[in-house]
């Protein structure tokens, strides 16, 4: 038996060991509960780490969504923007075509004016020479 069991048994009597062994379990159950707080606590500091990285994660998660929102907001901006440029090229497609077929017909027209110029002068100088031969014989 170690000597201070013998000491407190001589001292105090069984009512000492029971106080002691009490204490003792008092003091193992602290020294447990100490350890058992010191786990928690660094548990808990992981904990706040983790949280703490969550948050970073949402707020950066939060800033790219935000980017891609405005990219998406260029994106239509430019695509309204080409519509737009697509529907004039369309009205100057338009007016071009008009245009040249006004044109071409105009250009048909004195041509067909040049043609008719052109028998009546024929008509006229056979006519001519006609006379001309006929005024040699």
């Amino acid at each position: 038996m170690p000597d201070w069991f013998v000491t407190i048994l001589q001292g105090y009597g069984l009512a000492g060991v029971v106080i002691a062994a009490l204490g003792f379990a008092v003091w193992q159950q602290s020294k447990n509960a100490f350890e058992v707080n010191n786990a928690r606590l660094s548990e808990r500091d992981v904990l706040i780490k983790a949280l703490e990285s969550n948050t970073t994660a949402i707020r950066e998660n939060a800033k790219v969504t935000e980017q891609r929102n405005q990219v998406t907001q260029d994106l239509a901006e430019a695509i309204s923007k080409q519509a737009g440029a697509f529907d004039i090229f369309l009205q100057k497609s338009d007016f071009s075509q008009s245009n040249m077929k006004d044109t071409l017909q105009g250009q048909l027209k004195a041509l067909e004016a040049f043609s008719e110029s052109n028998r009546v002068n024929s008509g006229i100088l056979r006519d001519v020479r006609d006379y001309i031969e006929s005024q040699r014989e």
